[in-house]
């Protein structure tokens, strides 16, 4: 019974439903309502005092976005004073939301240099780069990947960059790990998971001249950028290789977070495929469900008889599980085929160039409005493939023809005829799905079984991430 704050977009109630912290059907109590409403009206003034009515978006749309970035619960701790330092110092992310295209998407590293007084321009100040992860490098794969990229970085430019790292930072602690970062005098952060994007915010927002990137796709923030790989491309081989050993038609793909990009991993897999078996059937399983677990999603898997299976994408130092990348159960054991491979080290190397030559100011300047994301993929050498000794020859070499294309930009794994498990998507033979149409895709090719769960479906630490990143908020 809010009937006073209005949206420009679908779905706007549903997320202000869950950033006040109730479920789907909650009913609010009157001291629900009425501390809402205290909030919010003392936003609205605020907002309204700094120019809101001169901007096409809603009063709530803009607080709708303040949510995202503050938390509701603090806010409500909010002094006057308080807020209006916030709402001015924020005011760039509802500019933001006035802009149909969002997000400027950077495909390929900027390696252009900047004429030199540019460049003297920006300064050759040593970089201090702090890393933040959510795990530890030895229990979680993805932060592995991340901790191998800054000892890349290190290597690569001994003498002009330091770094540092954070360890089994929670969300919770993400913004007090940054500003730690920032007091030992880091110049640059990055934050390797999308669930620590409101932290980077925030903490951007309180540090202008600090550089933080976070680890995410599809992300409109002007006070940060983001970064992320176009792993599609990868798993669209991974795919083919899977339709190459697969001998029932069936595979299965094990994936994590219905978070952007993760359904384009899933569709060009199938894609892939189908590309060598038309029959290919593509089983789709979540490790990320609440009340279930990888024994559980292995013995559906089994029941189905289904010997080809894709995992989670690298190894866990601390764990001798051989169940990752691309496998075919061989009595009982999985038997390596194929993984890819995030190099991250590669993505952190170019990405410091371009501060070293100048680019960085360039790319800001010319994004105007724009959030900056940086979707760099095979021909920037960041996304990757590696065949194990047990695939036949010839599905090798198809696999380095295929990667040949791709990095060329001859070839889009999302082009000609596409179905989802609904109806065409595409019609045209010759045409393929723009960058953001891939990114934001929320549905399933037609010879994927399965579904896209629903953020109640998942467990907690699932939810925390699909609130920022969840493929629902385009639905």
């Amino acid at each position: 019974k809010v009937n006073y704050i209005w949206f420009t977009k679908p779905g706007s109630f549903a997320k202000l439903q869950s950033l006040v912290g109730k479920d789907e059907k909650e009913v609010w109590t009157d001291d629900d309502k009425l501390t809402f409403s205290s909030v919010y009206s003392r936003f609205v003034m605020e907002y309204e005092a700094a120019g809101g009515k001169k901007l096409t978006i809603t009063p709530g749309d803009a607080f709708l976005a303040f949510l995202t970035i503050y938390g509701y619960e603090a806010l409500c701790k909010k002094t006057a004073n308080e807020l209006k330092e916030l709402v001015n110092k924020s005011w760039e992310e509802f500019t933001l939301l006035e802009h149909e295209n969002e997000i400027d998407l950077k495909m390929d590293p900027n390696r252009e240099k900047k004429p030199l007084i540019s460049r003297l321009l920006t300064g050759s100040k040593k970089l201090k780069i702090a890393f933040i992860y959510a795990k530890t490098p030895g229990s979680s794969a993805w932060t592995y990947a991340h901790e191998l990229g800054r000892l890349h970085l290190e290597q690569m430019f001994p003498e002009e960059v330091t770094t540092v790292c954070y360890e089994n930072i929670v969300p919770e602690l993400a913004e007090k790990a940054i500003t730690d970062a920032i007091q030992k005098g880091c110049n640059m952060i990055f934050t390797t998971t999308p669930a620590f994007v409101q932290a980077s915010v925030q903490t951007a927002i309180a540090n202008p001249d600090i550089r933080i990137l976070n680890c995410s796709l599809n992300t409109s923030h002007r006070y940060i950028r983001t970064y992320y790989a176009r792993m599609h491309e990868a798993k669209f081989l991974m795919g083919a290789i899977a339709g190459a050993m697969a001998e029932n038609d069936r595979m299965a793909y094990i994936a994590d977070y219905p978070i952007f990009g993760t359904i384009a991993n899933i569709n060009a897999f199938a894609l892939g495929a189908a590309m060598i078996n038309p029959r290919a059937k593509i089983y789709l399983e979540w490790s990320s469900l609440k009340d279930d677990d990888l024994g559980k999603v292995m013995d559906r898997i089994r029941e189905k008889d289904i010997s080809v299976v894709s995992g989670r994408d690298m190894v866990i130092p601390e764990d001798a599980s051989r169940y990752f990348g691309l496998y075919r159960m061989e009595n009982g054991t999985p038997r390596n085929l194929a993984m890819p491979l995030w190099h991250w080290g590669k993505f952190y190397e170019e990405l410091i160039r371009t501060v070293m030559n100048g680019a960085w100011k360039y790319d800001d300047s010319s994004a105007e409005k724009k959030a900056i994301n940086y979707w760099w993929g095979m021909s920037s050498q960041v996304v990757d493939v590696i065949c194990s000794k047990n695939i036949p020859n010839g599905t090798q070499h198809l696999v380095e023809l295929l990667k040949e294309t791709i990095m060329r930009g001859e070839f889009n794994p999302f082009s000609g005829v596409l179905y989802s498990q609904n109806g065409i998507i595409q019609e045209n033979p010759q045409g393929s799905l723009s960058p953001e149409e891939i990114i934001t895709m929320n549905w399933l090719c037609d010879n994927v079984i399965g579904t896209i769960p629903k953020s109640g479906q998942l467990n907690d630490q699932a939810k925390s991430v699909t609130l920022q990143q969840g493929v629902e908020k385009g639905l």
